[in-house]
């Protein structure tokens, strides 16, 4: 972040009035580079914590990914999966409710809230064959669950702002697991098609030799 800031004091300083009308001052950049906030901020203080834009991401899925990597590491002796689906579910509700009373520095309340999408795709890839069981009615019924969500409002991670916190996660897995399988039909299907035109050009040439 501190290259971030740097970069900015160095088109901001001589007169780039686009990206200083935007950061407002060098102290703005140095907050905004702190915050790493990608939306509208919460503080004790008055002061306006100018928005950082898409790097938002980067530090809440770095944060998001050293907190889960070490729930991962410990060891439950009975329902390991469950406790600590217990625990990433508590973190999620903490990053959402928290982030009603303050932002946290560093993107931290997106890293809390993205918690159950990390242990979401764990599973997802620890349990890839039994998803790929999944007979197509289920992911049909995945996107009508995403798509009704969708309609209750705009669920954004960036400042955990989510119309219904529960049904939102859920479809926002839902959404996930149906965009996945969708993708991995394209790619079945653009696979055969290649192979089709690969055989129908060796053939080309074998007539044509």
């Amino acid at each position: 972040m501190i290259e971030i800031a740097i970069a900015c004091f160095v088109k901001v300083f001589p007169n780039n009035k686009f990206l200083f009308s935007r950061i407002g001052s060098i102290k703005g950049i140095l907050l905004a580079a702190v915050y790493g906030s990608g939306g509208e901020s919460i503080t004790p203080f008055k002061t306006f914590i100018p928005w950082i834009g898409a790097i938002w991401f980067l530090l809440a899925f770095f944060w998001g990914s050293l907190i889960f990597n070490q729930i991962m590491k410990l060891s439950f002796k009975k329902y390991d999966l469950l406790s600590k689906f217990a625990i990433f579910s508590v973190l999620t509700l903490v990053g959402y409710y928290l982030s009603k009373i303050v932002t946290l520095p560093m993107s931290f309340n997106s890293a809390l809230g993205s918690m159950l999408f990390f242990f979401a795709g764990y599973l997802i890839r620890r349990y890839k064959k039994l998803f790929d069981q999944l007979p197509l009615y289920a992911y049909l019924i995945f996107l009508a669950s995403w798509t009704y969500v969708a309609t209750l409002g705009l669920f954004s991670i960036e400042n955990m702002a989510a119309p219904n916190i529960f049904l939102n996660l859920i479809s926002s897995v839902a959404d996930c697991l149906f965009l996945i399988k969708l993708s991995m039909i394209i790619d079945s299907w653009l696979v055969k098609k290649d192979k089709y035109k690969f055989r129908q050009e060796i053939l080309l040439i074998g007539s044509g030799s």
